[in-house]
């Protein structure tokens, strides 16, 4: 899917929070059809794979990633965001989706198993993933609330459109620019101070791209209905109750896709969870990345005493 105005945008973010230069890597991924998955890869170690939203790009990392030194940061696009192809979500099985596209993706870079940090519906599909591979996820550091955690869902908004035909008009009658993207930014709970220039573009260029409003539509039709998310989609307290690994829900207090309780009553339920508060909206560490690069920090060393004990 990557336009040259995507790779251009993309290239200023980074230059914007102080990365020159990453390593761009593009893995081929079969998930009935052929989608190419690009992945941002900077610094050496310990391996830590970004899983990013729905509707997002694996570029959004970029403060967090800035200051995360003496690992191996890999962040991937998910299908239909930043540089990788789009795909159609009508008619597929999220959840094998999900697990298939990360096991061909950690396959791919040649890591058995990764510490992981994702937002929203990355963060829904790392825990599919962690519950059908547990080996391969030696921890979780889910930043902003998991979408669809316990009885959480999406904003309406975004529930409408997922229904066709009127997330195409939606769509037509907002068309990526600027203002959309302001708007989109404080719909996720971000203040001014947080929609910088370079996040405004990036994001305007990545909803300009010939096949994200397919991808995004029908990945919203997929997984939500009007009064929430479709049957399946919650991570509920069985499956908390079988994520072993360590895990941290750093989340603020102002996100409108749930409420700090939410992670607190996930995190109960979970059999080695925390909670960590920082920041502002769904993808807080855009407000505060010095706090969360610590959460981030604090997750992978309990990850690593996790392993050595059970070694």
């Amino acid at each position: 899917m990557s336009t040259k105005r995507f790779e251009e945008a993309q290239g200023r973010f980074l230059a914007a929070h102080g990365i020159g230069h990453t390593r761009t890597r593009w893995l081929e991924v079969d998930l009935g059809a052929k989608v190419r998955t690009q992945v941002l890869e900077l610094g050496s170690g310990e391996p830590v794979v970004m899983v990013h939203g729905g509707g997002g790009a694996a570029v959004g990392w970029a403060p967090l990633m800035s200051r995360l030194e003496g690992v191996r940061l890999l962040a991937p696009d998910r299908p239909g965001g930043g540089g990788s192809d789009g795909f159609d979500y009508r008619g597929v099985d999220l959840q094998r989706h999900a697990v298939a596209w990360l096991a061909q993706v950690l396959d791919a870079l040649e890591l058995e198993s990764a510490t992981f940090v994702a937002n929203s519906m990355g963060a829904r599909w790392t825990t599919w993933f962690a519950l059908e591979h547990p080996s391969r996820v030696r921890g979780i550091a889910a930043l902003g609330i998991p979408a669809f955690l316990l009885d959480t869902a999406a904003p309406f908004p975004l529930r409408l459109m997922g229904k066709e035909p009127i997330g195409r008009m939606m769509m037509a009658l907002d068309p990526p620019g600027p203002t959309q993207a302001r708007r989109l930014w404080k719909m996720m709970g971000h203040p001014d101070a947080a929609i910088t220039p370079e996040l405004v573009e990036v994001t305007a260029a990545l909803g300009a791209a010939p096949s994200f409003p397919r991808t995004f539509r029908s990945l919203l039709g997929a997984c939500l209905r009007l009064s929430g998310g479709a049957p399946g989609m919650s991570i509920d307290a069985a499956q908390l109750a079988r994520l072993s690994m360590p895990i941290v829900f750093g989340v603020s207090a102002s996100d409108p896709f749930g409420a700090l309780e939410v992670a607190e009553a996930a995190a109960e339920l979970a059999p080695d969870a925390t909670t960590a508060v920082a920041g502002i909206g769904h993808l807080p560490w855009l407000d505060d990345p010095d706090a969360y690069a610590e959460i981030v920090r604090a997750l992978i060393a309990r990850a690593d005493r996790a392993v050595s004990h059970a070694a």
